[in-house]
């Protein structure tokens, strides 16, 4: 069963009781939702807890307006996860959501609350990364980039309705990633 955990109840969900065992905190691709990882927790139940993080605007969220600034994101994503790092924690991010873990994890550990270790799949580096690669967040441009990245049925990309929900996270996640300017700043060790 899903449980909301956060404070404010729409960053962060867990989807089995917690076992003390150690957390393993998720963040979702550029589209994507926290529930792409509810496999998963069924999968490491009893070994790792796990908890995903709900970007705005998709499931249940689907009316907030999406973060479309990397700075919005990860110091939204922070405060909420902050409260839930009471035993040791590592960070599973997942092409855009390898960016967000890294930023997270940085701010972190300018106050002393690093994971134990971010793991990233999918994302370029930080700073080899050029925002002129990414698409224009037009309909066909985007269709066209997931077909392209093939992270997506392309059945469900021919379905209008569905497409009409999908596409301003999408939208909001290209905005996001094109704002994302990598600064040095606070290393993870």
């Amino acid at each position: 069963m899903e449980r909301i955990v956060n404070e404010d109840g729409t960053w962060v969900r867990r989807y089995t009781a917690p076992s003390g065992a150690k957390q393993v905190v998720c963040f979702p691709h550029a589209g994507g939702a926290a529930g792409f990882y509810r496999p998963w927790a069924m999968a490491l139940k009893g070994e790792y807890d796990l908890l995903a993080v709900q970007y705005p605007g998709r499931q249940d969220r689907i009316g907030e307006p999406c973060a479309t600034t990397m700075d919005e994101m990860v110091r939204r994503a922070t405060a909420a996860l902050l409260p839930e790092l009471d035993r040791p924690t590592v960070f599973f991010g997942h092409s855009m959501g390898g960016l967000v873990a890294f930023e997270v994890a940085r701010r972190l550990a300018a106050v002393g609350r690093q994971p134990e270790a971010l793991f990233v799949s999918c994302s370029r580096a930080p700073g080899d990364r050029d925002p002129a690669d990414l698409i224009d967040t037009d309909d066909e441009s985007l269709r066209t980039e997931v077909r392209r990245l093939g992270g997506m049925d392309p059945r469900l990309l021919d379905d209008p309705a569905l497409m009409e929900m999908l596409l301003p996270p999408l939208r909001g996640d290209f905005a996001l990633l094109r704002s994302y300017d990598f600064q040095p700043g606070p290393e993870l060790s």
